[in-house]
């Protein structure tokens, strides 16, 4: 039978636990010592992690955190932010992209964004496109460098998590919305000059912002198109949609 302390697993095999172990073990280690098992050898503290470490531990449970699902319950985050908080928004979540495409987990660098947990729910339709698009691209992305395989581990993470990536949201939907949304942000604009508005840095930059991650969405559904042409099963394309009304939900 299987002891106190001990698990069988489905395939049979049996893990112990050597918890009381491992702590006395560290008692008598001084300080520079440091135990592991007699195949280590110095290359794999090169992708050795520090446990319980937040900075490295991605699966420690911080208790000073708040999950993301709790922090939508209570209605912490606002999903209808104004346009600076806007702007400060994607400045952001670009750098975290641009970090993940660098090698660094997603899950530590655009999941830390809580805004990427619920892109469905976000008001504001530039935000809300914007945070959709970008995690359809990620998707592509992942699925394109594990095809290929012209990745190693350290350059690349292709663990998503568990987290889902707008796969449910269909390409040609994205650039229906887009466009119209460009054109919407045009129109803004021109009546804005018109009237003399948007006066200031941010409310002066804010909607050609938006029209900037509009072309970086229109650049980025163009690859899409490229890549379900080129590779079979990498993007397939949905069926035409008619272009929904930007107070749609």
């Amino acid at each position: 039978g299987v002891g106190s302390g001990e698990r069988m697993m489905e395939d049979g095999s049996q893990w112990v636990d050597i918890t009381h172990t491992l702590k006395a073990a560290a008692q008598e280690l001084g300080e520079g010592n440091m135990l592991h098992a007699d195949s280590f050898a110095l290359g794999d503290s090169m992708s050795a992690l520090e446990m319980m470490d937040p900075k490295m531990d991605a699966g420690l449970l911080n208790p000073t955190v708040i999950p993301a699902d709790e922090v939508l319950e209570k209605k912490i985050l606002p999903l209808d932010p104004d346009l600076e908080t806007t702007v400060a928004i994607i400045d952001k979540v670009l750098a975290l992209e641009m970090t993940w495409v660098r090698g660094t987990a997603i899950v530590q660098t655009l999941f830390t964004c809580l805004y990427c947990h619920c892109p469905n729910d976000v008001v504001g339709e530039p935000l809300k496109l914007y945070l959709q698009m970008l995690l359809k691209g990620c998707d592509s992305t992942k699925k394109t460098v594990s095809k290929a395989s012209v990745y190693e581990e350290e350059d690349f993470s292709v663990n998503m998590g568990g987290y889902a990536l707008c796969e449910q949201v269909g390409d040609d939907e994205i650039a229906a919305r887009m466009s119209a949304l460009e054109e919407t942000l045009h129109k803004s604009l021109k009546e804005a000059k018109v009237r003399g508005g948007w006066r200031g840095p941010q409310r002066r930059n804010g909607p050609r912002r938006f029209l900037l991650a509009s072309s970086y969405a229109r650049h980025t559904t163009r690859h899409w198109g490229i890549w379900a042409k080129g590779s079979r099963g990498f993007a397939p394309r949905a069926s035409p949609s008619p272009t929904p009304s930007l107070n749609s939900p």
